[in-house]
């Protein structure tokens, strides 16, 4: 339980220090993927307030890629597709 809890307190602060000025768009969006599907059910398992700021934390860098992609100033890459 304990490694989980750091697991998730780790992802919560890399999501805090994820700006695009430092990292690709396409590494965010792949970031973002990869902890809805690993991170958040390890979450869940451990502790609901960090669900909370996973989900928060997620929903605030997409909202930034979509702001910016919407100003046509972005193109995002999941799974080498690229999405538009």
């Amino acid at each position: 339980v304990h490694a989980r809890t750091l697991k998730c307190a780790d992802r919560i602060s890399n999501l805090t220090d994820l700006h695009r000025d430092t990292h690709p768009d396409h590494k965010i969006t792949d970031y973002l993927i990869q902890t809805e599907q690993y991170i958040l059910p390890m979450a869940r398992e451990v502790n609901s307030d960090m669900v909370i700021e996973l989900t928060d934390l997620i929903k605030e860098r997409r909202k930034i890629l979509r702001r910016m992609m919407s100003a046509g100033t972005v193109a995002l890459y999941s799974n080498d597709a690229m999405v538009e």
